[in-house]
């Protein structure tokens, strides 16, 4: 993945505040998702891999990625209902780039089947690093909860890094205190955790 010049990325673009917003998982009902063509998925998106039960993507520049399930993709119609969909916007850590998802979202009936986690280890495997969100809402917090946990194993890593500087302030195990990288205020302001091949 080439390097984006510094000064095409500000703080101020990421548009959220580093903390941890109490409340309950929410998942979105099917009416919130638009219908992706078909055809997209079968010649344009890179399939990043296929588990039998579902198929996960990456839109041709890279901007959003999506699960699908297999029996919507075999069913052969014009248009497909994502499982899941998210944003992908470049940011750079020190003076390497990586994707920032924000704007993940999972329709209802599939909120535990675990899909989120496997994009995020597939998306990795491929590409480069996926950087947290600055905001945490309990989903994402479970989810980054689950990463760390993948993360305790030889092929995965998280770091706890500066946005501003790049600066690893620490490596990220299921045993780091949550003190240490959520809080309920701006308390974290400026730490961004990433998500990469150990």
């Amino acid at each position: 993945m080439p390097l984006l010049h510094k000064s095409k990325l500000r703080l101020v673009d990421l548009l959220e505040s580093p903390q941890y917003y109490r409340g309950e998982v929410i998942y979105q009902k099917d009416n919130k998702f638009i219908p992706v063509p078909s055809r997209s998925f079968r010649e344009a998106f890179e399939l990043l891999t296929n588990d039998g039960e579902f198929s996960y993507f990456l839109h041709p520049v890279g901007s959003f990625g999506f699960v699908i399930d297999n029996d919507d993709l075999a069913a052969n119609t014009q248009a497909i209902i994502p499982v899941m969909k998210l944003k992908l916007t470049p940011v750079i850590i020190g003076s390497e780039s990586f994707m920032q998802v924000s704007q993940l979202r999972i329709r209802e009936s599939y909120g535990q089947s675990g899909i989120a986690r496997n994009w995020y280890e597939h998306y990795v495997r491929s590409h480069h690093g996926i950087v947290s969100d600055c905001e945490h809402l309990a989903g994402g917090k479970l989810l980054w909860q689950s990463l760390i946990k993948s993360a305790d194993g030889p092929e995965f890593s998280v770091t706890l890094n500066s946005f501003t500087t790049g600066e690893k302030l620490m490596d990220v195990t299921s045993s780091t205190p949550e003190s240490e990288i959520w809080s309920d205020d701006s308390s974290n302001k400026d730490k961004v955790l990433l998500f990469h091949i150990a």
